[in-house]
């Protein structure tokens, strides 16, 4: 019996020793992937996160990344695939539901957007970029007013974000607040967001 249970105990360490190098192993292509991620590489990013999920199938993270390289590329379904993986394993990470809210964006589902970004916005409530894509979903539906609170939120919480005064100043031409929209528009612009002045010159000439 002694011997027996020796063995078990022997063989027991070893499996435990095995998944410890594969998770170490994973870890290191995980590394190799954020590099590879960061310097704009997302084709070789996506291989080593591949490999990391090979070598551990609840890697949260490697699919997290592994789906954003995949939605730089435009590889939307990959993307959501991914992204939807990442949420399964940790329902708490706020920045996935607001990327696959964004794919979904891409995708023309902007219900489901919308959806994705309240999860966001119910786990980080000052999560910015939640509020502005939820705004731009919601402005798609033309729900303007929606979009217009969804906008004013990010902008309370950053007075400096060009890219909600933008498309708050459409939602208010919508509305036919021209006044209102020219204002923010005027304001984009002079944060940066150039493009802004177009819509000035476009809604001026149409008014």
């Amino acid at each position: 019996m002694k011997i027996i249970a020796t063995l078990v105990l022997f063989l027991s360490l070893g499996v435990t020793a095995l998944l410890a190098d594969s998770i170490e192993e994973a870890e290191s292509y995980h590394k190799q992937g954020i590099t590879k991620y960061a310097f704009g590489h997302y084709a070789e990013a996506i291989q080593d996160f591949s490999k990391a999920i090979e070598l551990d199938s609840e890697f949260a993270g490697a699919y997290y990344w592994r789906g954003s390289a995949k939605h730089h590329l435009q590889d939307y379904v990959g993307a959501l695939q991914d992204y939807s993986k990442d949420i399964g394993l940790d329902p708490n990470h706020a920045e996935a539901y607001v990327w696959r809210g964004d794919v979904k964006f891409q995708l023309h589902d902007y219900t489901g957007a919308i959806q994705d970004c309240n999860k966001a916005i119910e786990l980080k409530p000052k999560y910015i970029d939640a509020y502005k894509l939820r705004g731009n979903a919601k402005f798609s539906l033309q729900d303007a007013t929606g979009a217009i609170q969804d906008f004013s939120k990010a902008i309370r919480f950053n007075p400096k974000c060009a890219e909600a005064y933008y498309p708050r100043g459409l939602a208010k031409e919508m509305l036919k607040d021209i006044g209102g929209a020219l204002k923010d528009l005027s304001k984009a612009g002079e944060l940066g967001l150039t493009e802004a002045y177009e819509q000035i010159q476009r809604i001026q000439k149409k008014y």
